[in-house]
Protein backbone atom coordinates (compact mmCIF):
# COMPACT_ATOMS: atom_id res chain seq x y z
CA UNK A 1 0.00 0.00 0.00
CA UNK A 2 1.44 3.19 -0.96
CA UNK A 3 0.71 6.48 1.24
CA UNK A 4 -1.01 9.13 -0.54
CA UNK A 5 -1.72 13.02 1.24
CA UNK A 6 -4.93 13.90 0.98
CA UNK A 7 -6.31 16.28 -1.63
CA UNK A 8 -7.89 18.94 0.47
CA UNK A 9 -9.63 20.84 -1.85
CA UNK A 10 -11.86 17.45 -2.16
CA UNK A 11 -12.57 16.91 0.73
CA UNK A 12 -16.22 17.20 2.07
CA UNK A 13 -17.70 18.31 5.63
CA UNK A 14 -20.66 18.06 7.26
CA UNK A 15 -21.42 20.35 10.24
CA UNK A 16 -23.63 19.36 12.93
CA UNK A 17 -26.29 21.09 11.51
CA UNK A 18 -25.91 20.00 7.37
CA UNK A 19 -27.45 17.37 6.10
CA UNK A 20 -26.76 15.07 3.13
CA UNK A 21 -28.84 15.98 -0.54
CA UNK A 22 -32.45 14.88 -0.19
CA UNK A 23 -32.70 13.69 3.30
CA UNK A 24 -29.97 10.89 2.15
CA UNK A 25 -33.24 9.90 0.08
CA UNK A 26 -31.69 6.83 -2.54
CA UNK A 27 -31.62 8.04 -6.71
CA UNK A 28 -31.49 4.68 -8.11
CA UNK A 29 -30.67 6.30 -11.57
CA UNK A 30 -27.15 6.60 -9.90
CA UNK A 31 -24.53 4.17 -10.45
CA UNK A 32 -24.13 0.91 -8.13
CA UNK A 33 -21.21 2.00 -7.17
CA UNK A 34 -22.88 5.26 -5.18
CA UNK A 35 -26.00 3.80 -3.99
CA UNK A 36 -23.92 1.60 -2.57
CA UNK A 37 -21.27 3.99 -1.06
CA UNK A 38 -24.34 5.89 0.31
CA UNK A 39 -25.87 3.44 2.14
CA UNK A 40 -22.40 2.61 3.66
CA UNK A 41 -21.70 5.88 5.03
CA UNK A 42 -25.01 6.16 7.13
CA UNK A 43 -24.81 2.70 8.24
CA UNK A 44 -23.25 2.84 11.63
CA UNK A 45 -24.65 -1.16 12.29
CA UNK A 46 -26.28 -0.98 15.60
CA UNK A 47 -24.87 2.16 16.99
CA UNK A 48 -27.34 5.18 16.30
CA UNK A 49 -26.83 7.97 13.40
CA UNK A 50 -27.56 11.41 14.48
CA UNK A 51 -26.96 12.30 10.91
CA UNK A 52 -29.11 10.60 8.38
CA UNK A 53 -30.16 7.34 7.26
CA UNK A 54 -30.13 6.24 3.39
CA UNK A 55 -33.66 5.54 2.59
CA UNK A 56 -36.01 4.87 -0.14
CA UNK A 57 -39.52 6.66 -1.00
CA UNK A 58 -42.26 4.28 -2.08
CA UNK A 59 -45.54 4.07 -2.51
CA UNK A 60 -45.76 1.58 0.52
CA UNK A 61 -43.84 4.89 2.79
CA UNK A 62 -40.92 5.16 3.68
CA UNK A 63 -38.32 2.44 4.35
CA UNK A 64 -34.30 2.28 5.05
CA UNK A 65 -32.67 -0.62 3.42
CA UNK A 66 -29.63 -2.35 4.24
CA UNK A 67 -26.40 -2.39 1.87
CA UNK A 68 -26.90 -5.78 1.05
CA UNK A 69 -30.50 -4.96 -0.04
CA UNK A 70 -29.72 -2.11 -1.94
CA UNK A 71 -26.92 -3.88 -3.96
CA UNK A 72 -29.20 -6.80 -4.07
CA UNK A 73 -31.84 -4.88 -6.07
CA UNK A 74 -28.93 -3.20 -8.65
CA UNK A 75 -28.00 -6.86 -9.45
CA UNK A 76 -31.19 -8.37 -10.08
CA UNK A 77 -31.33 -4.96 -12.62
CA UNK A 78 -28.51 -6.09 -14.88
CA UNK A 79 -29.65 -6.45 -18.49
CA UNK A 80 -28.91 -10.48 -19.27
CA UNK A 81 -28.51 -11.86 -16.11
CA UNK A 82 -29.34 -15.35 -15.90
CA UNK A 83 -27.84 -17.07 -12.91
CA UNK A 84 -27.24 -15.26 -9.03
CA UNK A 85 -25.22 -16.93 -6.85
CA UNK A 86 -25.54 -16.22 -3.55
CA UNK A 87 -22.14 -17.28 -1.82
CA UNK A 88 -19.14 -16.82 0.31
CA UNK A 89 -17.71 -18.71 2.88
CA UNK A 90 -18.37 -19.76 6.44
CA UNK A 91 -18.87 -16.88 8.99
CA UNK A 92 -17.83 -16.68 12.08
CA UNK A 93 -19.51 -13.11 13.25
CA UNK A 94 -22.14 -12.23 10.41
CA UNK A 95 -25.56 -12.99 10.93
CA UNK A 96 -26.70 -15.50 8.07
CA UNK A 97 -30.01 -14.89 8.61
CA UNK A 98 -29.80 -11.12 8.77
CA UNK A 99 -27.68 -10.70 6.02
CA UNK A 100 -30.34 -13.01 4.16
CA UNK A 101 -33.06 -10.85 5.19
CA UNK A 102 -31.63 -8.16 3.30
CA UNK A 103 -30.98 -9.89 -0.11
CA UNK A 104 -34.69 -11.49 -0.09
CA UNK A 105 -36.25 -8.28 0.33
CA UNK A 106 -34.34 -7.02 -2.81
CA UNK A 107 -35.44 -10.00 -4.38
CA UNK A 108 -39.12 -9.72 -3.64
CA UNK A 109 -38.74 -6.14 -5.23
CA UNK A 110 -36.74 -6.87 -8.01
CA UNK A 111 -39.52 -9.96 -9.01
CA UNK A 112 -42.31 -7.20 -8.21
CA UNK A 113 -40.95 -5.05 -10.95
CA UNK A 114 -40.84 -7.90 -12.91
CA UNK A 115 -37.38 -8.57 -13.08
CA UNK A 116 -35.58 -12.39 -12.62
CA UNK A 117 -38.02 -13.86 -15.61
CA UNK A 118 -36.13 -16.82 -16.14
CA UNK A 119 -32.98 -15.99 -13.93
CA UNK A 120 -31.81 -19.11 -11.46
CA UNK A 121 -30.65 -18.59 -8.24
CA UNK A 122 -28.10 -20.36 -6.32
CA UNK A 123 -27.76 -19.45 -2.73
CA UNK A 124 -24.60 -21.49 -0.05
CA UNK A 125 -23.75 -20.01 3.15
CA UNK A 126 -22.87 -21.10 6.48
CA UNK A 127 -22.27 -19.71 9.84
CA UNK A 128 -24.58 -18.57 13.20
CA UNK A 129 -28.00 -18.75 12.05
CA UNK A 130 -27.16 -20.14 9.03
CA UNK A 131 -30.61 -22.75 9.15
CA UNK A 132 -32.81 -19.82 9.75
CA UNK A 133 -31.19 -18.02 6.76
CA UNK A 134 -31.04 -21.23 4.59
CA UNK A 135 -34.83 -22.01 5.72
CA UNK A 136 -35.75 -18.28 4.70
CA UNK A 137 -34.01 -18.65 1.33
CA UNK A 138 -35.89 -22.00 0.54
CA UNK A 139 -39.09 -20.17 1.42
CA UNK A 140 -38.76 -18.63 -1.65
CA UNK A 141 -39.52 -21.20 -3.54
CA UNK A 142 -43.28 -20.96 -2.71
CA UNK A 143 -43.29 -17.52 -4.24
CA UNK A 144 -42.00 -18.81 -7.43
CA UNK A 145 -38.21 -17.94 -7.45
CA UNK A 146 -35.95 -20.53 -9.19
CA UNK A 147 -33.82 -20.92 -6.28
CA UNK A 148 -31.30 -23.81 -5.30
CA UNK A 149 -30.41 -23.40 -1.69
CA UNK A 150 -27.16 -25.78 -0.24
CA UNK A 151 -25.50 -25.28 3.14
CA UNK A 152 -22.01 -25.52 4.57
CA UNK A 153 -21.57 -29.01 3.32
CA UNK A 154 -21.81 -28.49 -0.71
CA UNK A 155 -18.58 -26.82 -1.64
CA UNK A 156 -19.08 -23.51 -3.15
CA UNK A 157 -16.99 -24.32 -6.11
CA UNK A 158 -19.81 -27.02 -7.33
CA UNK A 159 -22.56 -24.39 -6.92
CA UNK A 160 -20.72 -22.38 -9.19
CA UNK A 161 -20.19 -25.45 -11.35
CA UNK A 162 -24.19 -26.60 -11.16
CA UNK A 163 -25.03 -22.94 -12.42
CA UNK A 164 -22.93 -22.63 -15.08
CA UNK A 165 -24.27 -26.04 -16.60
CA UNK A 166 -27.44 -24.30 -17.23
CA UNK A 167 -28.68 -23.59 -20.53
Amino acid sequence: VQRRAQDLQLRTYFSRHQRPPALAVLDFAQPAEAVARLVRAFDHGGYRNPIAAAKVWSQGGVFVPSAVEVLTEKVCSLPGIRNIIVGGAIANFTDVKKTFGGIINGFRKAKSEGKLKNVKIWVRRGGPREKEGLDAMRALKEEGFDINVFDRNTPLTDIVDKALQVK
